[in-house]
């Protein structure tokens, strides 16, 4: 008996279409073909919803995520920000040699942080969603659905519809999961960052 079961996990797991067993209850979206409009296949991991054993450590994770997010950001302001002052410092003979010298750091230094800077945000945002879940939020999963940084079906949907800030979607607009995790968990004295970029 133990054995089928483990040859039906097997089976389950290894098809696109669903997903193993053993996966359902620990995360959401389980299976992401029932949504029509679906984010890229690489940033699934990270928009995915862990769900963890109880409010206080899902702030935790938030807490976490959020304090890579920020440091995130700033590497990639600060790369950004002086990406021209270091291909200046970079020798050169002519235009064509400084643009390509500006090209090359952009793709080994900016762009490797713009990936983290991506990933980062989808991971603080999935982890404030659960924060929603802990907290007894019945309209949890909307939180992502409506939002690109989450699964973004049913904003994708309403963008193309030119239904996107309607007021059925604005309780679930990007950054709006973030900002009512950040709130439940700093009641709790956890300090959840957010970077600000540094303006002129």
């Amino acid at each position: 008996m133990r054995k089928t079961l483990i040859i039906i996990a097997l089976i389950f797991s290894n098809s696109s279409g669903f997903a193993s067993p053993l996966e359902i209850g620990k995360k959401w979206p389980v299976f992401w073909k029932q949504f029509k409009s679906q984010p890229e296949e690489q940033f699934k991991k990270y928009i995915t919803v862990r769900f963890s054993e109880s409010l206080n450590d899902s702030c935790e994770i938030l807490q976490k995520n959020s304090n890579n997010q920020a440091l995130a950001e700033k590497n990639w302001w600060y790369e950004k920000d002086t990406l021209k002052e270091r291909a200046y410092g970079m020798p050169f003979s002519s235009v064509d040699e400084f643009k390509k010298n500006y090209k090359w750091l952009e793709k080994t230094y900016v762009e490797p942080l713009m990936k983290k800077k991506i990933n980062s945000i989808y991971l603080r945002t999935s982890s404030a969603v659960e924060v929603l879940r802990q907290s007894g939020y019945s309209d949890w999963k909307l939180y992502s659905r409506y939002n690109f940084e989450g699964v973004g079906d049913l904003a994708r949907e309403a963008l193309e519809k030119g239904v996107y800030d309607s007021e059925k979607t604005k309780k679930y607009l990007t950054g709006n999961a973030f900002k009512e995790a950040k709130e439940i968990c700093e009641t709790y004295g956890y300090k959840i960052k957010k970077f600000l970029p540094p303006f002129p």
